[in-house]
């Protein structure tokens, strides 16, 4: 069954970071950058390659990858991960065993959340949790039922800074695809500088008050004072909580105006 990686970076010159990403499978790089940079090559009867393009924001650079990738399962990567040797085979098996699944959920070393060490369906508020490196899916499911990034949400996004692999799992539950997490560890997270988190300031709190609205026309209120309530502690040293929940409420109405 063939399985592809899909990488999404910035400012690539060459297909190095295949080796700072310790990666041994077939790989497609979608780089974002000034200079076009077409390349591929053959390692050991694996396919890399690296398409470049004029233009920014993460969401863009994943629908691309979708649009490209020759893979039948697909794991959605990032260029601060650093994977295991065994990463092709512990997706395949998973995907081999539950052929009823259609996306799934892995566990990342340093990681901010913590999940369960037991198989479990996934729903709504689950997803709320779960990272874009952490997900893989079989590719014909995505495409079938045309399932994309949205691209006002995420890193380089002239609208909405993150959470777009919320909306991207949300889309996948609303169109009856299964999503599982299994505790299998694929790799860890480095230390690295976050593209787009710059502290917990007002921009933050907006942003992520448009993702709850767009998430659920229903319970977008109930999302806003639940986030603000545990992630009070994080935040409390650079706004307040009144000021949080305000700018989560603009974002949403934002949004909900637009619609």
């Amino acid at each position: 069954m063939n399985f592809e990686v899909l990488v999404s970076t910035m400012y690539q010159k060459s297909l190095d970071l295949v080796n700072k990403m310790n990666l041994n499978t077939n790989i497609l790089i979608i780089n974002q950058s000034s200079k076009i940079i077409n390349t591929s090559k053959d390692i050991d009867g694996k396919k890399l390659r690296m398409l470049s393009y004029k233009e920014k924001g993460l969401s863009k650079s994943r629908n691309r990858a979708l649009e490209e990738s020759n893979g039948i399962i697909c794991l959605i990567a990032d260029d601060d991960m650093y994977y295991y040797n065994d990463l092709e085979k512990k997706v395949l098996q998973v995907s081999k065993h539950y052929p009823e699944v259609d996306v799934f959920i892995f566990k990342v070393n340093n990681h901010k959340n913590k999940f369960p060490d037991k198989i479990k369906r996934l729903r709504f508020l689950d997803i709320l949790k779960i990272s874009s490196v952490q997900i893989a899916f079989r590719r014909g499911c995505i495409i079938s039922k045309n399932i994309r990034f949205n691209e006002d949400f995420g890193a380089g996004s002239d609208k909405y800074s993150s959470g777009e692999e919320n909306i991207f799992l949300k889309e996948c539950l609303d169109k009856k695809l299964k999503v599982y997490y299994f505790p299998i560890t694929i790799g860890t997270l480095t230390d690295s500088p976050s593209t787009w988190f710059q502290g917990f300031n007002e921009k933050f709190f907006y942003d992520k008050g448009a993702l709850f609205y767009k998430l659920t026309k229903f319970y977008w209120l109930f999302l806003i004072f639940t986030f603000a309530f545990k992630k009070y502690k994080l935040y409390k040293n650079e706004i307040s909580f009144l000021k949080a929940v305000k700018n989560m409420f603009l974002g949403a109405m934002s949004l909900k105006r637009k619609q």
